[in-house]
């Protein structure tokens, strides 16, 4: 019956950290600055997907958090990616996302999908936070 894939379409976000992680380690700046990239591209579509779908119910509070994680993806993604580029890939990247659930819908499985997409989420929010300082100093150097 269920034949749907189960990962959220994108990059794999364990797999990133650990490539960030050992290019911290060894000190190769432009690997860490690409797996950033990798990061902010995949966490922006996500956040961009999250405040379409559920933009019109949520509190002000909310949808503040998620513009907030958007900013600090893009900040992230444009460690290596010039800004028009990077638009259009969130967008596309979100719209492949979105497809992704509606298929889950279709199938019956959007309770498993949704979990997934929010633990995808959650997965970002917490890799973002835990990079906050070095996205606040990007911020500060590309407006």
């Amino acid at each position: 019956m269920f034949s749907l894939e189960l990962d959220v379409p994108g990059p794999d976000l364990d797999l990133i950290k650990a490539q960030t992680d050992e290019a911290m380690k060894v000190g190769d700046e432009s690997e860490y600055m690409t797996q950033l990239s990798k990061l902010g591209l995949h966490c922006g579509s996500i956040y961009l997907l999250e405040g379409v779908m559920k933009g019109f119910g949520s509190s002000s509070e909310y949808l503040s958090k998620i513009e907030e994680f958007t900013t600090h993806s893009m900040a992230l993604a444009s460690a290596t990616l010039n800004q028009d580029y990077m638009i259009e890939k969130m967008k596309s990247d979100s719209l492949v996302i979105r497809q992704w659930y509606l298929d889950h819908i279709k199938e019956g499985s959007d309770g498993i999908a949704g979990r997934l997409l929010g633990y995808e989420m959650k997965q970002c929010t917490q890799m973002i936070t835990g990079l906050k300082e070095n996205i606040e100093d990007m911020l500060r150097h590309n407006p």
